[in-house]
């Protein structure tokens, strides 16, 4: 599958370059240059992170665990689903505040596992039937979550820890993803094997 579906902030093209040296003319150099091309036109994903001072001491919906924990990244990958649609929370843009608030009003208790489309609703949203990750069936789940992102709905991914990620687009077979844990992007790539289960928005 070579198709590709990338949204990310920067991307990387690879040139090749023949260069005929001076000082070797008889010898022909090929340099790979890599360059970081912004995306000035196109529109850059918010991203959200657990971490961040505005709310990083919030506890998740009635339990007393922090947006620091592992259930805050479902909170930071909704918010950023939310956002990337242009819904607004309490008359902002989805942030994680204000979606853990919507969620203690509705008395949430503050474990992924428990968001169904009960607490979804109230957001402007709805999850289609989760799709688990099987080897066997693995180009399949790829697919389904090319075809969602084509279509402008936002896809989440649960990982294997229990940690949840928010996918950004897909290149090559895996996912671009943004990890609400990290400012890193260096886990930014996924293969449908390092994760358990597509959450498809619609």
């Amino acid at each position: 599958n070579n198709k590709k579906t990338l949204l990310p902030p920067f991307f990387i093209i690879t040139i090749n370059i023949n260069l005929n040296l001076p000082q070797e003319p008889m010898k022909c150099t090929v340099l790979t240059l890599l360059f970081l091309v912004t995306l000035s036109q196109a529109s850059i994903p918010i991203k959200y992170v657990q971490d961040d001072s505005r709310w990083d001491q919030e506890t998740l919906g009635t339990s007393s665990n922090l947006m620091t924990t592992i259930d805050g990244s479902a909170v930071c990958s909704i918010a950023m689903a939310l956002a990337n649609l242009d819904i607004e929370v309490s008359g902002e843009v989805a942030n994680p505040y204000s979606v853990n608030q919507y969620l203690k009003g509705v008395s949430w208790n503050g474990a992924t596992a428990t968001l169904t489309n009960t607490y979804y609703e109230g957001l402007g949203i709805q999850l289609e039937p989760v799709i688990p990750y099987a080897a066997e069936t693995a180009v399949e789940y790829y697919e389904s979550a090319e075809t969602a992102l084509s279509k402008g709905k936002p896809v989440m991914i649960l990982r294997p820890s229990g940690h949840t990620v928010y996918v950004v687009g897909v290149v090559d077979g895996n996912f671009y993803v943004y990890d609400p844990s990290s400012t890193d992007d260096d886990d930014a790539i996924l293969a449908p094997a390092e994760t358990t289960s597509l959450s498809i928005f619609k």
